[in-house]
C-alpha cells in the first residue's frame, strides 16, 4: 500500500510542475519589413504572384515578403483549381527565379 501512496504522490507532484517554466529553443525566423524596405529593385511582389499562378494553375490564397540570408524573397501560397493541393513557392526578389 506504501508503494501506491507513494506513485500517487509522485504523479500528483509531477503533474503540479510548471512546463512552460523549460526554456523553449530559439528558431531563426526571416525577418519580417515593410515592403518599401525589402523591395528595391528586381521582380515585385505583385508580379511574382502573377508569374507563379500562371506557371501552375492555381489560385494565390497568400503572398509576402521576407529577407532571409541577405536576400529578398517572396513566398506565394497556392492553391490547386480543384483545391486538392496546397503548396508555398519561393520566389528570389532579385532574380525572379523560383527556389
Amino acid at each position: 500500500m506504501t508503494y501506491l501512496r507513494s506513485f500517487i504522490v509522485f504523479a500528483t507532484l509531477l503533474c503540479a510542475l510548471d512546463v512552460s517554466a523549460r526554456p523553449q529553443p530559439v528558431v531563426p525566423t526571416p525577418s519580417l519589413a515593410p515592403p518599401s524596405k525589402l523591395m528595391q529593385s528586381g521582380m515585385s511582389l505583385d508580379q511574382a504572384a502573377s508569374m507563379v499562378q500562371a506557371k501552375y494553375r492555381a489560385q494565390v490564397m497568400r503572398a509576402n515578403t521576407v529577407q532571409e540570408d541577405g536576400r529578398i524573397v517572396h513566398y506565394i501560397r497556392l492553391m490547386s483549381v480543384d483545391r486538392s493541393r496546397v503548396w508555398t513557392v519561393r520566389v528570389d526578389a532579385a532574380t525572379g527565379q523560383e527556389f
